[in-house]
């Protein structure tokens, strides 16, 4: 989207002269890995901004790749890693991104899946890559995990994480899941 930005200044014999600067008003990606943050500061921008938040996970290119895989995993208990899947899977992420960021309007787009995206792909938009440390991300995680067990009723105590190596980190999740 091409904005006009108009302008007045001043000339030396008092008198005024406008004239229009083009400014492209680009996407502000907001990427990091699950449990950074993505979510919280996009919406935060989107609210400071007044700009619409848009979450890939929501695209249905993402949610076909996202339905496909938990039905591999139901049939093999293992996730579909051969390469002609990683493919197609990489292959419809750049599909949905690029449909988002082909959108005229400015939006605040939030997904994991630029950690993957050509460079070129983003040049022309705001960028913000959250860089957590991965203790950080691992506790917010599995906080998250333990409060969706919470929400549709179930037993937090049998969250399993495969990303988390230290039982610590689910008891203190578990702790403060359920002082909320």
């Amino acid at each position: 989207m091409i904005h006009k930005q108009r302008i007045r200044c001043r000339l030396t014999q008092g008198d005024t002269m406008t004239y229009y600067n083009l400014v492209k008003l680009a996407h502000i990606i907001v990427t990091g890995h699950s449990g950074s943050g993505k979510s919280t500061l996009s919406r935060q921008i989107g609210e400071q901004r007044n700009l619409p938040v848009v979450e890939l996970d929501d695209h249905p290119l993402i949610r076909e790749n996202l339905n496909r895989q938990k039905q591999y995993y139901l049939e093999h208990k293992t996730l579909d890693k051969s390469p002609e899947n990683i493919a197609r899977e990489r292959d419809a992420e750049r599909r949905a991104y690029m449909e988002v960021l082909s959108r005229k309007d400015p939006h605040v787009v939030e997904g994991s899946y630029f950690l993957n995206a050509n460079p070129n792909d983003l040049k022309e938009h705001e960028l913000h890559l959250l860089d957590v440390p991965e203790d950080i991300i691992m506790e917010q995680r599995t906080k998250r995990d333990v409060a969706k067990r919470i929400a549709k009723g179930m037993d937090p105590i049998s969250v399993r994480c495969s990303y988390v190596t230290n039982t610590d980190t689910i008891c203190v999740a578990y702790a403060a899941a359920v002082k909320k």
